[in-house]
């Protein structure tokens, strides 16, 4: 019988789709899927920073590994984990096991650094920014406007049931890859030995101090990811908490974002730098932030009322999203030269998964403590301080290209 073999571009686009398929379908229902052990908003915070948290932890080592013995089977073992991850979460019967459950998620989830490389492997160089684009956005796009209402439909049978797709999700897409997907990197290209360095996720945060004349962008971005952790993290607690949403409303919020954030980066992105340039989207792209989070902290009244403000101050964090991040990251990655790019983009993706980290546990000791709106004010100050940041630089970009 003979063996199809399927094209790796193909692959890792279906990789990418089901690895933002199972966190999109998974996130917005966490607070549902916990309730049966009473959390807290601390417990929901941890829970939400133990994923990015070993992610931070294991992407050096993955990557790494992968480059010693290809990316093949790196990327099949990280998607049989995140299959394995997600059933032991479905199936969890107490909160240490859900932990678990998350944390094994995390320390396989170097998928998409994998799966980038790949596209990089595979492409001629005049051929990698397209394939990237051809690769990236569409599956990240597609993931967080399916996921969410696909979890937020069958959450209406079951809370459970979303995790179970998404596992089964992932286990036919490891099923694909095992049959189906050809070796890579010969082995003249993987004889490169491993050493301790390859394994210190630390290393892109002590390359900051390489940086320190973007002192004011990082820190910038330092403040937009802490907060945005933090909103993120406790946003849906908050809404089942405060308003009584079910997980089905809750999921249909994220949809939102999604579908905004889909429009922003796939058609309006390019017209608006032409227009505008990176500088003033990104503190217009902050000021929608900034816009969203306080109308989420300002959110009462009638249920109908809640509802139109949630699903505006959505909109307005999935357009100030779609702006800030490819316009900062290309700010600071103009500043630099060719040979520091890689090291520039590495420290922006360390920032990002530390405040992914730190946000949400912060949030949730403030939500038990000062009330269920405040994880939204102190991300509200930490947005206008990062406006703040970006109103006083004055430097202007080098060029317009943007980096997603």
């Amino acid at each position: 019988m003979r063996r199809i073999v399927l094209n790796p571009l193909f692959f890792v686009f279906l990789t990418i789709l089901s690895d933002r398929l199972g966190e999109s379908l998974v996130i917005p229902l966490l607070p549902y899927l916990l309730e049966r052990f009473h959390p807290d908003g601390v417990t929901v915070g941890l829970l939400t920073a133990s994923y990015p948290l070993a992610v931070f932890l294991a992407t050096s080592a993955l990557g790494s590994l992968s480059d010693r013995y290809g990316r093949r089977p790196i990327l099949l073992v990280s998607v049989g984990g995140t299959v394995l991850s997600l059933l032991l979460f479905a199936g969890a019967q107490s909160l240490p096991q859900m932990f678990a459950a998350r944390i094994l998620d995390g320390l396989t989830g170097g998928t998409v650094v994998v799966a980038l490389a790949a596209v990089s492997d595979i492409s001629a160089p005049e051929d990698r920014a397209k394939n990237f684009g051809r690769v990236v956005g569409p599956a990240f796009g597609l993931g967080f406007i399916i996921g969410p209402a696909l979890g937020g439909l069958l959450a209406r049978w079951n809370v459970t049931l979303p995790v179970y797709a998404a596992a089964l999700i992932a286990a036919a897409n490891f099923a694909l890859g095992w049959f189906s997907l050809p070796a890579d990197l010969p082995r003249e290209r993987r004889e490169q030995p491993l050493t301790w360095r390859d394994f210190n996720s630390f290393r892109p945060i002590l390359q900051l101090r390489r940086f320190g004349r973007l002192s004011g962008l990082l820190q910038a971005y330092a403040l937009y990811n802490l907060a945005f952790g933090g909103v993120t993290g406790l946003f849906i607690l908050y809404l089942q908490k405060q308003f009584g949403w079910s997980a089905t409303q809750s999921s249909f919020a994220f949809v939102t974002v999604g579908l905004v954030a889909a429009v922003v980066q796939g058609g309006l992105l390019q017209p608006l730098l032409t227009r505008w340039g990176e500088v003033s989207l990104t503190r217009f792209g902050m000021g929608c932030l900034v816009t969203g989070v306080s109308l989420i902290a300002l959110a009462g009244g009638s249920p109908l009322w809640v509802s139109v403000e949630i699903y505006t101050a959505s909109a307005f964090l999935a357009l100030g999203t779609g702006l800030v991040v490819p316009c900062l990251r290309s700010l600071v990655c103009n500043q630099v030269s060719d040979q520091e790019q890689g090291q520039a983009i590495g420290s922006l993706q360390s920032l990002q998964a530390l405040g992914s980290v730190i946000g949400p546990a912060i949030a949730g000791v403030l939500f038990d403590r000062l009330g269920m709106s405040s994880p939204f004010w102190l991300g509200t100050l930490l947005l206008l301080a990062s406006l703040g940041l970006l109103l006083v630089w004055r430097q202007p970009p080098a060029r317009t290209t943007v980096v997603p």
